[in-house]
């Protein structure tokens, strides 16, 4: 008898979550790419694009706010 992958349910967020990432402008596809992808900290996200660690902190609010709003839709 065959058994579902947990790894099944990845797939799916992939499907959703790539295009609205290639959506993205390119500031914030590369905030996100940085913190979740390459694993930077706010502070070194805020050095690498010459902003303070808040205004990288208050970006990903809003971009992740965005993103679930369109997920939602």
């Amino acid at each position: 008898m065959g058994e579902l992958d947990a790894r099944f349910e990845h797939v799916e967020d992939h499907q959703t979550v790539v295009p609205l990432l290639r959506r993205l402008p390119e500031r914030d596809r590369a905030i996100i790419t940085m913190r979740f992808f390459d694993g930077l900290s706010q502070s070194q996200n805020a050095t690498r694009i010459g902003v303070s660690r808040m205004q990288v902190f208050r970006l990903l609010t809003r971009i992740l706010r965005d993103l679930r709003a369109e997920t939602a839709a």
